[in-house]
């Protein structure tokens, strides 16, 4: 069953992200929240595949932004810790990977976002 493939909920996460990034503010956060729902399915299925902990904190920061925006400043601090939180993992699972240019943006948004 597709539902329970890794692979596909990540990829069904990758396409709602890219879609997100094309649409106005309202339909973005809704394109986006499909994204993250689908890419933590993506973990909860294969939690030690770097690559999805790494696009899940794509999709959180994202989502994040979209609420900021929209002036949702509560919701979009949430999904800024959880973005570090999901890159904090993908890091474990991946050390070589070059995530902190990505760290420092998701700090600096969610320092900006308090202020």
């Amino acid at each position: 069953m597709e539902k329970e493939n890794a692979s596909y909920q990540s990829n069904l996460g990758e396409a709602y992200l890219s879609v997100g990034d094309r649409q106005d503010k309202v339909k973005a956060l809704e394109s986006y929240a499909n994204a993250v729902q689908a890419l933590r399915e993506a973990v909860r299925l294969k939690p030690n595949e770097s690559s999805y902990w790494a696009s899940l904190t794509n999709a959180l920061g994202s989502q994040g932004i979209a609420q900021e925006k929209r002036g949702e400043v509560t919701a979009a601090q949430t999904c800024y810790r959880e973005a570090l939180n999901a890159l904090e993992q993908a890091g474990k699972l991946n050390p070589d990977a070059k995530m902190s240019g990505l760290k420092d943006d998701l700090l600096k948004r969610l320092g900006a976002s308090r202020q």
